[in-house]
């Protein structure tokens, strides 16, 4: 059943993606930049208070537009702790804990962070499929290109220092 779950997800993060192509007329012979993130307990620093379930998983796609700073992205994780409280970028090298500099959906530090991409809580639930768009700063497009930033998933069990992230790197 878990297998089930984390195949769906993963084709549904294909379709999004193949569906980004299309909508935001991004394509091959455009200057867009590829990045990927996967998730791993292994990159949480500090580990998580609370022990996620060994099933958890997840995967991000980047497509970065230099022509207007934008980052175009699609998230899928599975078999959460306990539901999301804050999903936010952090700008950090690997292995290091970074500040938050962007939060896409949730609960952010008040006054650190710009307004959320996503407007109000993030989902419930301990499954999510969901693809955003964010408009970057050059300081943190910057931090991009250098591979400095990762998405922390904050879980109720887990909100600080976070359950699990993803370190942003050209695939």
């Amino acid at each position: 059943m878990k297998k089930s779950i984390l195949f769906i997800c993963s084709l549904l993060l294909l379709v999004t993606t193949a569906s980004v192509f299309n909508f935001n007329t991004v394509s091959a012979d455009d200057s867009a930049l590829v990045f990927v993130g996967s998730f791993e307990l292994t990159q949480a620093v500090p580990a998580p208070v609370v022990s996620p379930p060994e099933t958890i998983s997840g995967s991000g796609v980047f497509y970065f537009n230099p022509e207007d700073n934008s980052l175009v992205f699609q998230l899928a994780l599975t078999d959460l702790s306990s539901s999301i409280r804050a999903l936010q970028f952090h700008n950090g090298v690997a292995g290091e804990l970074g500040p938050p500099i962007q939060t896409i959906c949730g609960q952010g530090p008040a006054g650190v962070i710009a307004t959320p991409l996503v407007d109000g809580p993030c989902k419930s639930g301990t499954n999510h499929v969901m693809q955003q768009r964010w408009t970057m700063t050059d300081a943190q497009v910057d931090e991009l290109l250098a591979g400095n930033l990762y998405v922390n998933v904050h879980t109720e069990d887990n909100f600080a220092p976070g359950e699990f992230r993803a370190q942003i790197t050209r695939p």
